[in-house]
């Protein structure tokens, strides 16, 4: 009788299916212990039937087996629904486990490592039952929306926007412009998500720092009401401040490396100097002595309403449009001018108007780098003019010491080479 070797792919398949089995079958076990049907002997047969069923060459075969499975946790359900009090729900989360677990088996011979990481999902997903509950009884209905809203601009951004040029001066491509918005705004979302899950557990740093992704403006609003409110706590407020403001350059940074990986490593020196000395700040400020309130006060509402994300969407358009006319009509110069100005309100509408089109040519590199600086070091500006207008002295003047550095640093590195000539 000749014997024939066996190689890899004729058991790994069996062997997904047995793991994931075996995973499933324990976390159904474990928390249904007085079920009598499914349990993790019960969930190991079943993905192995799915493996045995997926790896014949009989369709016909393999249909009959997986309307043998399927009937059986059909028997199964009703079997375990007698065992309840009547009038008890209780559900068909375990059967359509089983349901998957036979699934994956069978395409573990097709797609082993699609099978072989859905396999942890499901278990991830039924072990998480406590904290999915809790979580979805949390879930308020404007961030539900926020949420679907961010699927619907994916679908948009994949699938419906053109892959092209439209405009006439060549730097306006809806597709990436779309993707542009897309991670923007998952980028928020998640730091809203963050910023009120621990906000309540959270220091003033973390608080800040999560904060200064949605908006580091309505952070230092916010921080500047809360150092009038409570004078006591100024060394919270200007670290919630400061936080916000070293976030908004990381995601500066982001914008740029998605649009230009070449300026971005042109602008790493001085933004990592700006970011370093935020932090050596922050740091000392955190050291220093006084009232230290466990908490921040904070409070974000979350942006992806549909009126925000289209006002983003549309500002950024419009910046950009400004930037490509003041280059047209006024050449660098104009386009200097127009950077300055706009990085008093909106630093990142200008960081993406004058990546994008230092990336199509039409702004040379030293030019580019030196508008986005110049954006930083108005943005820095105007967060100093807010902070002596809204909020106490020594708040001002504490983030004054902070910012103003930073702003130096900014100016010293756009303008120096303009100097020099």
């Amino acid at each position: 009788m000749a014997l024939y070797p066996v190689s890899m792919s004729d058991w790994k398949p069996y062997l997904i299916a047995a793991v994931t089995g075996l995973l499933i079958g324990i976390e159904r076990e474990k928390t249904h212990p007085r079920s009598s049907t499914m349990g993790v002997r019960t969930f190991l047969l079943i993905a192995l039937l799915g493996a045995f069923a997926g790896g014949l060459k009989e369709t016909a075969i393999a249909f009959s087996i997986a309307i043998f499975a399927l009937a059986l946790i059909v028997v199964s359900y009703f079997n375990q629904t007698r065992t309840y009090k009547t009038g008890l729900d209780r559900g068909l989360t375990t059967e359509f486990a089983a349901g998957l677990v036979f699934g994956l088996g069978f395409i573990a011979h097709q797609s082993p490592t699609l099978a072989a990481l859905l396999g942890p999902v499901i278990g991830v997903v039924l072990f998480s039952k406590k904290i999915l509950h809790r979580f979805s009884h949390a879930l308020k209905e404007s961030e539900l929306e926020a949420a679907l809203l961010i699927l619907l601009l994916g679908v948009v951004a994949i699938d419906l926007l053109p892959n092209r040029l439209v405009d006439p001066w060549g730097i306006f491509n809806p597709q990436k412009f779309g993707y542009l918005v897309l991670i923007l705004a998952v980028l928020e979302f998640v730091s809203y998500f963050f910023t009120k899950l621990l906000g309540e557990k959270s220091g003033s740093v973390l608080v800040g720092f999560l904060g200064g992704f949605v908006s580091s403006t309505a952070v230092l609003l916010s921080s500047a009401r809360q150092s009038k409110k409570n004078p006591k706590n100024l060394r919270n407020s200007v670290q919630s401040a400061l936080a916000a403001k070293i976030a908004a350059i990381v995601q500066l940074l982001v914008i740029v490396g998605m649009v230009s990986p070449t300026l971005l490593y042109q602008l790493f020196t001085p933004m990592g100097l700006i970011i370093a000395y935020g932090a050596t700040f922050l740091f000392y400020v955190s050291r220093g002595k006084g009232a230290k309130a466990p908490t921040s006060a904070l409070s974000l509402r979350s942006p992806l309403d549909l009126r925000g994300v289209l006002r983003l969407a549309t500002l950024l358009a419009a910046i950009l449009a400004a930037v490509s006319f003041a280059k047209l009509w006024f050449g660098d110069q104009g386009t200097l001018v127009i950077a300055f100005l706009t990085g008093l309100f909106e630093l990142h509408g200008i960081t993406l108007a004058t990546a994008t089109m230092f990336n199509h040519q039409i702004l040379d590199l030293q030019g580019a780098k030196t508008a986005i600086l110049l954006g930083t070091g108005a943005s820095f500006a105007a967060k100093i003019a807010i902070s002596w207008g809204l909020s106490t002295q020594p708040f001002a003047r504490t983030l004054t010491l902070a910012f103003f550095p930073m702003l130096a640093i900014a100016f010293l590195f756009g303008l120096l080479p303009f100097l020099m000539h």
